[in-house]
């Protein structure tokens, strides 16, 4: 069973309601991406691409790596900062300097919390997150990643509840479903089945499918960077077949993204 959504799900699209994504002007602001979700959805793989993409594309970004505990994105890149300690307060007092700190140098940013990180839910009930960042000068954007389990759809509907922008990007981990269930068929089921999840697609989220890479794991092992491992760049790189299918993926999740990429850092 999904874990039936909080109330003000159906208020909050309803209240919020904005237009289709693909149908927005693009923002010339910079981008403020908060990524949130369970663990071991594609959150941080998606944001690292994101990342590198604006990088090997000259945009300077900020990166912020909110999972104390696991900090998977400062391993490949030690530039992006940290909170001082997994304890709330200073969790929440880093993500407000890292704003601020985009706001004044006019940068965008991309923020990882780690799976039950309860930064954003704490201070939804405080203030709107989306307005700050808004009067911040920054673009809000939620990357919500969820996969096959019905566990994901319930996570997915607490953070909506407490972060909600126009733009929304839900991010649907192929890799993450069992072997033996159809992507497409789980999408269907979930669209058709979950009322929630239907408000929040009908309020203007995109639902955003994304490839999946199989010698993700061989990156990981070597800490390569996606376009480093697609030039054979490193110590120890990756072999011409997986360069291959890095060079296919890095292209899917181009045409994946290619409707909100006015949304992206």
């Amino acid at each position: 069973m999904v874990n039936p959504s909080p109330n003000e799900t159906d208020e909050k699209t309803q209240k919020d309601a904005p237009q289709n994504l693909s149908d927005c002007d693009k923002s010339s602001k910079p981008i403020c991406l908060i990524g949130g979700g369970r663990g071991g959805r594609g959150k941080t793989s998606t944001q690292r691409w994101l990342y590198e993409r604006a990088h090997n594309a000259g945009r300077s970004v900020l990166l912020a790596d909110g999972d104390h505990t696991n900090q998977s994105l400062r391993g490949f890149f030690p530039e992006a900062s940290s909170p001082p300690s997994a304890e709330p307060a200073a969790v929440g007092a880093w993500f407000e300097a890292e704003i601020e700190r985009a706001s004044t140098t006019a940068q965008s940013l991309i923020v990882d919390f780690g799976g039950g990180d309860q930064t954003i839910k704490k201070m939804s009930r405080e203030l709107s997150l989306v307005e700050s960042i808004q009067e911040a000068g920054l673009t809000p954007v939620a990357l919500y990643c969820i996969g096959g389990d019905p566990d994901d759809l319930g996570a997915l509907y607490s953070l909506y509840d407490a972060f909600a922008p126009p733009a929304t990007l839900i991010v649907f981990s192929r890799f993450a479903l069992p072997s033996h269930i159809d992507a497409v068929s789980w999408l269907e089921t979930a669209v058709s089945q979950h009322e929630p999840f239907q408000a929040i697609l009908n309020a203007g989220a995109e639902l955003v499918p994304v490839p999946t890479l199989s010698c993700a794991h061989r990156l990981s092992e070597r800490r390569l960077k996606f376009f480093d491992a697609l030039s054979g760049a490193g110590s120890n790189p990756l072999g011409v077949f997986d360069r291959q299918r890095v060079q296919t993926w890095m292209r899917e999740m181009e045409t994946s993204f290619a409707r909100v990429t006015h949304y992206l850092p």
